[in-house]
């Protein structure tokens, strides 16, 4: 390879990876507002929680909370939808700390005590794993379930752009955050139903 090609291939790469940083940041910032918006419209308590990478679950259960509100169904998808976002978060910390130490052990420890250690370390990275796969199917569903309170309609096309399209899952929510009225808090929904 000459050296004027070897440039052009490393610019080219450099674009790829810019680009695909900046749709990424792009989608991140989309879904963030959306959700932080909706979240405001529904009188969900810490809507700030949107912009927040882990923590965002949580304002994305509470909205699926108060779509099976609506239809009379009581769920906890925002305690659920977290807890499986800090398990993959600890298990990736865990293995990754893991890996670390049995890179520091490796010239003090006996072999099969290692391959032991191994075994364990990657046990938990299966397990992380499964709950990481886990979370994604829960979130699409609660995703759904926004989609389906809000335009119902459209709520499976919505669905299958969010999860296929780059940009569709920012793109989608963004078209709907509006389209989302402000209602009353599930507090207020349940002391409602509750005087009839």
């Amino acid at each position: 390879m000459s050296y004027v090609s070897e440039l052009v291939l490393n610019v080219l790469i450099i674009a790829f990876y810019l680009l695909s940083f900046a749709i990424a940041i792009g989608d991140y910032v989309m879904v963030s507002l959306s959700l932080y918006t909706m979240a405001k419209n529904r009188g969900i308590r810490g809507a700030g929680l949107a912009w927040v990478p882990v923590a965002n679950f949580w304002i994305v259960g509470s909205l699926a909370n108060e779509a099976d509100a609506q239809k009379g169904i009581q769920r906890r998808w925002n305690t659920i939808l977290l807890t499986f976002a800090l398990m993959g978060l600890g298990g990736l910390l865990v293995v990754f700390v893991a890996l670390i130490a049995v890179g520091i052990l490796y010239y003090f420890v006996a072999a099969d005590l290692l391959l032991w250690v191994f075994l364990l370390v990657y046990g938990l990275l299966i397990v992380d794993m499964v709950a990481m796969v886990a979370l994604s199917i829960l979130s699409s569903i609660c995703i759904f379930k926004i989609f389906e309170s809000v335009v119902p309609q459209k709520a499976v096309k919505y669905l299958l752009l969010y999860l296929l399209v780059p940009l569709g899952a920012g793109i989608c929510l963004l078209k709907t955050r509006n389209a989302d009225e402000p209602i009353p808090p599930m507090e207020t929904l349940t002391k409602t139903e509750e005087m009839l």
